[in-house]
């Protein structure tokens, strides 16, 4: 009867401290913790996020976009670049894209290369978007980002898609999409033969038709160079990412202008070797 006592006290105890637990975590601020002088909230939202460093800002600006809280958006960029967002219709797509896809989330921006001059207090960082869907949608993409400090704060005041980049980027969507007729419009006519001919785009078919475990390879660009006519890519391609038979190689990969369109001549770094 005794131990029966200690044991009814003891669930008590234990149930009065959850109680005061739970009551503690409601009361404390959910936003993020640890607020400081430099960090920005929206006017009328009730998200506060801290922003030591440029990096700071790219990651919150896109999880403002991920939840359609454009009011701290606004506040994360330069007021040209939000007139150039609402201009473009840059809220409205993600809010369609979000309706669309409830199960959207922004995980990190991985940033490749970057440089700041911290005297100026501006710079750059040129990376990619990395987004998780529950309905197994491709929301990723490399960009380059320019920032410059406006009082004590990190401003984003450009991100810029460089076109010759999409085209590689696009190009290993759509390996990993087993969307061959696409691959083959990104490819001038003499290399997609080269590929064809040198049995590269049969063995392709065929491991990525195999291949059901998730994402079968990825591209992060870290350097470009782009001329009127002629372009190189620099990045990191990933096979069979996060799981036992990943490889990592480093590519350089050149591209031509074909009626206005970018379309990849020549890869240095695969295919000329094994995956």
């Amino acid at each position: 009867m005794k131990g029966k006592s200690y044991c009814i006290l003891g669930l008590f105890i234990a149930l009065c401290l959850g109680i005061l637990g739970l009551f503690h975590f409601l009361n404390t601020d959910i936003n993020y913790k640890n607020v400081q002088s430099g960090n920005v909230k929206g006017e009328s939202s009730i998200i506060e996020v801290k922003i030591d460093t440029p990096f700071d800002t790219v990651f919150h600006f896109y999880k403002a976009v991920e939840g359609n809280n454009w009011e701290l958006a606004r506040v994360l960029v330069t007021p040209s670049l939000w007139e150039y967002l609402q201009g473009t219709g840059f809220d409205k797509k993600w809010e369609n894209i979000k309706r669309k896809d409830p199960s959207l989330r922004f995980m990190l921006f991985i940033v490749r290369n970057h440089f700041f001059d911290e005297e100026k207090g501006e710079g750059w960082m040129m990376g990619r978007a990395d987004w998780s869907s529950d309905m197994g949608k491709d929301y990723d993409f490399n960009s380059t980002v320019f920032l410059k400090k406006i009082g004590e704060t990190w401003k984003i005041t450009k991100i810029m898609s460089v076109s010759s980049i999409e085209t590689v980027d696009n190009f290993y969507k759509a390996i990993n999409e087993g969307n061959f007729l696409r691959m083959q419009e990104l490819l001038t006519r003499r290399y997609w033969i080269k590929l064809k001919s040198s049995g590269v785009i049969d063995a392709l078919q065929r491991e990525q038709f195999a291949f059901r475990k998730g994402v079968y390879v990825v591209f992060y660009a870290d350097d470009f160079v782009e001329k009127k006519n002629e372009a190189w890519v620099k990045g990191d391609v990933i096979w069979k990412p996060l799981t036992k038979q990943e490889k990592e190689i480093h590519v350089n990969i050149h591209l031509i202008k074909e009626n206005n369109v970018w379309k990849i001549d020549k890869i240095v770094g695969h295919w000329n070797e094994e995956k």
